[in-house]
């Protein structure tokens, strides 16, 4: 949605959903295990999939997150990210190195929630550098920013560099699609997610995957210990 029609300035109400979906999408069927679907999101970076029958018929959808929940949730899945903490090529976070010099600090994992630091520190994941607008950049200069660089999620930050917001293509369909403002003058702070939760290079990555698994985000902010 964000990439391919808003990005691109299409009017919703004239484009068929047809030119903007991905065609022929990976299925996979109700006799997959739980596993083999996140094996396959895994390997080719998808977050949902189709189930569908073996005559071609679709008879739903299920999501990472449906998965997760699927192999027992945030208890279930410590030995599992346990074992991939080991893993070099996990990574699917974004992140800022914010000086934090705004007013308002950002919730963090360890500031919410009294979690030792222990075990791996989210730095061995190697945070993604970050995809960074301004709170005062449009919702059309944001999407365009990251469709040119095939990004997901944005960071905002305010004027003084802090970490203001987050906004992802669920934001943009929900509090921009669906309430039919206009992408171009629409404020990025007025639909972002804003103060959200965030971690540091320091926290514990077992705690950070977790906070993911129970809030059912898939982005967390990390920023600096600062």
């Amino acid at each position: 949605m964000m990439s391919r029609a808003i990005a691109k300035e299409l009017p919703l109400d004239l484009t068929p959903v047809s030119t903007v979906m991905t065609p022929n999408p990976e299925a996979v069927s109700p006799d997959t295990t739980v596993m083999e679907a996140l094996q396959i999101m895994h390997d080719n970076k998808f977050l949902t999939l189709p189930v569908c029958e073996s005559n071609g018929s679709v008879i739903g959808i299920v999501d990472v997150m449906d998965c997760v929940y699927a192999s027992g949730g945030a208890e279930g899945w410590r030995s599992i990210f346990s074992s991939a903490m080991e893993c070099d090529d996990m990574t699917d976070t974004a992140s800022v190195n914010s000086h934090l010099t705004g007013s308002v600090y950002p919730r963090s994992v360890k500031t919410t929630k009294s979690r030792k630091k222990e075990g791996t520190p989210v730095s061995k994941l190697r945070p993604k550098a970050p995809m960074v607008s301004a709170t005062n950049d449009s919702v059309l200069a944001v999407t365009q920013m990251l469709a040119s660089k095939r990004g997901d999620a944005a960071i905002i930050t305010s004027d003084g560099g802090g970490l203001a917001g987050i906004i992802t293509d669920t934001d943009v369909t929900r509090r921009v699609v669906a309430k039919q403002l206009s992408a171009s003058t629409t404020i990025v702070s007025s639909v972002m997610t804003a103060n959200p939760t965030c971690v540091t290079m320091s926290d514990s990555a077992m705690d950070a995957l977790i906070t993911m698994v129970e809030n059912r985000f898939r982005h967390l902010p990390v920023t600096d210990d600062n």
